[in-house]
């Protein structure tokens, strides 16, 4: 099996989480890679590539986690609403074009700004969820 960074980390991760718990822990640590990353997504973990770790969400945050297989579905199956957001532009650009998007989707994760590989700029991510529809509640 290959040992990627995200896998040591999620592996390092159950090991903290399960110390006390031997035999929960060698369950884990027997699992496939996507196993394994989708039950740390089950208990609000995401993985963090720029800083090479995993993050457990914010009670704010969970609420853009989606379902267990994808954030895309809720736990119902049905379309959860929630998006990503690719941005790319000008560092002096990035506090103004945040405030904009909270002015009219709800956001539940922006990352910071990094910059691009290729070319000019930065780069960051926005999970938003769509404005709930009018006289209805999303689950």
């Amino acid at each position: 099996m290959r040992q990627t960074a995200k896998f040591k980390a999620a592996q390092a991760l159950i090991r903290k989480l399960y110390q006390n718990d031997p035999k929960k822990l060698r369950s884990f640590l027997t699992m496939d890679h996507e196993t394994l990353y989708e039950s740390l997504h089950d208990d609000f973990y995401v993985w963090e590539p720029k800083r090479d770790q995993w993050v457990q969400l914010s009670e704010e945050e969970r609420e853009f986690s989606g379902g267990f297989a994808s954030r895309y579905i809720d736990r119902d199956g049905q379309p959860s609403g929630i998006f990503d957001l690719r941005i790319i532009g000008h560092p002096q650009d990035v506090e103004q074009i945040a405030a904009l998007l909270r002015k009219f989707i709800n956001i539940g994760r922006l990352t910071d700004p990094y910059p691009r590989r290729h070319g000019d700029g930065v780069m960051f991510y926005v999970t938003a969820r769509l404005p709930e529809p009018k006289g209805k509640k999303r689950s």
